[in-house]
């Protein structure tokens, strides 16, 4: 065709397309995020986020859930204490000791990108403004105060006291650290707010249609990264009810993005409820219908009448002019002169 390779609507690439299909590896190096927008090469990220940047990835890496549970049998917890906490502080080091022992005696054990997690990120990291991940753009809180539309107010599901919960706020950084080989991941550094208080001094208020929360508390500050897969885009509107500091979370389906669930191998999608309308696949035993091509739309038993154009015409003015100069009488005052 004469249109080759030219670019139209149907085939040009989608406004918010991240980088494409997943590479292999390990999953926290192999997110479709596109970081983008304003870069900073050199970004201020403090030694004390970057540790607790590096230990939720080795938390939130699903391949080092063996070593997570190994390393967690030989802790010897005090009472009282949180074995999390305890990991927290402790697991980074052995696993980069385990990972570099294993790694001198060439076990295959130790992978390139296992081998280069365990020894953390670079100390340079790069800092954007703009991210794009499951066709869904993010902004930073300090690119939307500069703008009219709202793209940096986020949800995640976490774990909150051993159960579920809605965590909501907004995106303060995204960062970019760099491993060794060459392995690189992105985080959302956001800051929460606090959706735990349902007693007196609730800050957050469920109803059947309408979540409100109070944005002037904070939550879960030693613990504000995520993974960009794990952010859902949510909007937050003034309450006019509440009024003050609550505003109403308004959750949307984006435009070209598709909640489908997923199934497993050998699973079908096609699940057909009870109240779903029933749909015949083949038909069968059909009735043949003839129909005679010989209907006619006009009239051949009578002779045709042509009316001419310019009498038709003159007829429809002098019945407009009639219409106007036909006046009933008992709308006309005797006292008046009529021109008729």
């Amino acid at each position: 065709m004469y249109l080759d390779g030219i670019e139209t609507v149907h085939n040009r690439t989608e406004r918010n397309e991240d980088s494409g299909e997943c590479s292999k590896g390990l999953t926290v190096f192999t997110q479709t995020a596109r970081p983008t927008g304003c870069r900073r090469i050199d970004g201020e990220l403090s030694d004390e986020l970057r540790d607790i940047a590096h230990w939720y990835l080795l938390y939130n890496t699903l391949e080092l859930e063996s070593y997570l549970e190994e390393h967690k049998n030989l802790l010897h917890t005090p009472n009282g204490e949180d074995i999390t906490q305890i990991q927290r502080r402790e697991f980074p080091k052995w696993f980069k000791e385990r990972m570099n022992s294993l790694r001198v005696n060439g076990s295959p054990e130790t992978t390139d990108q296992l081998w280069a997690l365990a020894n953390g990120p670079n100390l340079l990291v790069k800092e954007y403004s703009v991210c794009i991940v499951n066709g869904i753009r993010f902004h930073t809180r300090d690119l939307d105060n500069r703008r009219i539309s709202q793209n940096s107010d986020v949800s995640v599901e976490g774990d909150h006291e051993e159960q579920i919960h809605d965590f909501y706020g907004h995106l303060l950084s995204i960062w970019e650290l760099e491993y060794m080989c060459h392995n690189k991941v992105v985080l959302f550094q956001c800051e929460w707010y606090n959706t735990g208080n349902t007693g007196r001094r609730k800050t957050i208020q469920i109803e059947k249609h309408c979540t409100s929360i109070d944005v002037s508390s904070r939550w879960y500050q030693n613990d504000p990264f995520i993974l960009p897969s794990q952010a859902k885009q949510v909007f937050y509107l003034r309450d006019t009810k509440l009024g003050g500091h609550w505003q109403v979370v308004q959750c949307v389906q984006l435009r070209g993005v598709f909640d489908v669930p997923e199934v497993g191998d050998g699973e079908s999608n096609d699940d057909t409820e009870a109240n779903d309308a029933f749909q015949q696949e083949t038909i069968a035993g059909v009735v043949p219908i003839e129909v005679a091509n010989n209907d006619r739309y006009c009239r051949d038993d009578v002779e045709a009448e042509v009316i001419p154009t310019d009498e038709t015409m003159a007829e429809h003015e002098g019945n407009n002019e009639d219409e106007e100069h036909d006046i009933p009488d008992v709308d006309m005052d005797v006292d008046m002169d009529y021109d008729m």
